[in-house]
């Protein structure tokens, strides 16, 4: 797009940041991250951060992704939070996948599949008392 002078809006980037989390190049994301807001006056909407979420969730840097929904000038959804505790429970860090879960909870209590995932979180780490609750 640049090499024929083409401006790339806000969806060009959700496809760019997303491309860059399934292949695992991080250092690319942030650069072209940082390019949307600087080169192109963006300003980042949730799908740009969901993408950067998930890519460090997908690579078991969740306290990177977290840092992220920490800075997020966003409420958090449920995509993100779902994102985290899923990444969580297959990464091993329950006690933030506790955490994700509770936000997840509380933006949806009757969503079943956060039941189901915090099931499994409680049998993975032998907590079978809170199993019943």
């Amino acid at each position: 797009m640049r090499l024929v002078s083409i401006r790339p809006n806000k969806i060009t980037f959700v496809g760019v940041l997303s491309a860059c989390s399934f292949a695992g190049m991080v250092g690319e994301a942030l650069a072209y991250f940082e390019m949307m807001k600087t080169e192109y006056k963006i300003k980042p909407v949730m799908d740009h951060f969901a993408c950067l979420i998930d890519m460090f969730v997908r690579l078991g840097r969740l306290d990177e992704a977290f840092g992220i929904i920490k800075k997020m000038d966003f409420e958090r959804n449920e995509f993100i939070w779902s994102t985290m505790v899923a990444g969580c429970r297959s990464h091993g860090n329950l006690e933030l996948g506790f955490y994700a879960a509770k936000q997840l909870l509380k933006l949806n209590p009757k969503n079943s599949e956060t039941y189901v995932l915090l099931l499994n979180m409680y049998i993975s780490v032998g907590r079978w008392q809170d199993v019943s609750w």
